[in-house]
């Protein structure tokens, strides 16, 4: 699958154009607003947040909806929130083979 070369520089974007998160918020959430709500539950990302704690902190651009992602119905968010402190600065998490990417 060949990908169109103006995303190039969003498919490849150099290191110090990606701002990694110093922690995350997760939620245990629940699809069971609706009577029609399938029962899906699981975690869900509240935020990404870029800083130290006791210094500004910056959400950094993330999806966060209240969606399902079965049915697509509204989830309710629990009382279940953790935040996560990442501790230091891998330079990849990747652990399976990547492919070359293919522009047109």
């Amino acid at each position: 699958m060949a990908f169109p070369a103006k995303f190039r520089s969003l498919l490849e974007p150099p290191s110090d154009k990606v701002v990694p998160p110093h922690h995350v918020v997760v939620t245990y959430v629940a699809c069971a607003v609706e009577p029609t709500s399938c029962g899906w539950t699981g975690w869900q990302l509240e935020g990404a947040y870029s800083g130290e704690e006791s210094k500004f902190e910056l959400l950094l651009p993330s999806r966060f909806e209240q969606i399902c992602p079965e049915c697509g119905k509204e989830v309710f968010r629990t009382e279940f929130s953790f935040r996560y402190e990442l501790k230091g600065r891998e330079e990849s998490t990747t652990t399976f083979a990547v492919l070359p990417v293919e522009y047109e």
